[in-house]
């Protein structure tokens, strides 16, 4: 997912959104394979995790990291990306 938005932020020149939301109903729930819909504090609780996971994989190289250098055939710098695989930068808009 931290990809797919990065991308997409990246494609817009900064105009992507995530409107981060919890869903309300038991037949909402069922796409998810649940019989009934989880308690307020509980999707919250979800959608928090959600967010912290892409943001900590946006977070995990250095704002510099990304070098896109063709001509010196590096794209970015290994000893300023913190995660592997290598993961998508955040896009103008973050």
């Amino acid at each position: 997912m931290a990809r797919y938005f990065a991308s997409l932020d990246h494609l817009s020149g900064g105009r992507a959104c995530w409107n981060l939301e919890t869903s309300l109903t038991d037949t909402e729930a069922w796409n998810f394979g649940r019989e009934h819909h989880p308690f307020y504090a509980e999707r919250m609780a979800r959608a928090e995790e959600s967010y912290d996971v892409v943001c900590g994989l946006w977070d995990s190289f250095a704002d510099d990291a990304f070098l896109y250098d063709e001509r010196g055939g590096r794209m970015f710098d290994p000893e300023k990306i913190f995660a592997d695989p290598v993961p998508a930068a955040p896009g103008p808009g973050r």
